[in-house]
């Protein structure tokens, strides 16, 4: 299994005195993984659910449309019209964190909040 990622941090400062402290953060995070290789993949449980070359991230969950009355298989959504049913990673391309502090002196806690 091959990682990558990037992690970014911004932090500011807004004001500091001797009666407060007023900060706030934003970070920002970006990871992929890659399968790149599996020793007797065929049989592994994760044969079904997982491909060499691709994201573990990847998940192969299909909107069951019904059965075709013709041929009597299993019909599923061709989401982007392709022509094939394919996948789709369950990763947002970003994710984050940002929070927002205030403290007063002497060190009593005012406001805090995270989301």
């Amino acid at each position: 299994m091959r990682n990558r990622g990037v992690d970014a941090t911004l932090f500011v400062q807004v004001l500091r005195s001797k009666q407060v402290n007023w900060s706030l953060s934003l970070m920002l995070n970006q990871s992929r993984n890659k399968l790149v290789s599996y020793p007797f993949f065929e049989k592994s449980p994760y044969y079904t659910t997982k491909q060499v070359g691709q994201s573990l991230d990847v998940w192969y969950a299909f909107n069951f449309l019904g059965i075709d009355p013709k041929t009597g298989y299993p019909v599923f959504e061709d989401r982007n019209k392709d022509g094939s049913v394919g996948y789709e990673s369950s990763l947002p391309p970003w994710t984050g964190d940002r929070s927002l502090a205030l403290f007063t002196s002497p060190g009593g806690k005012v406001l805090s909040t995270r989301s």
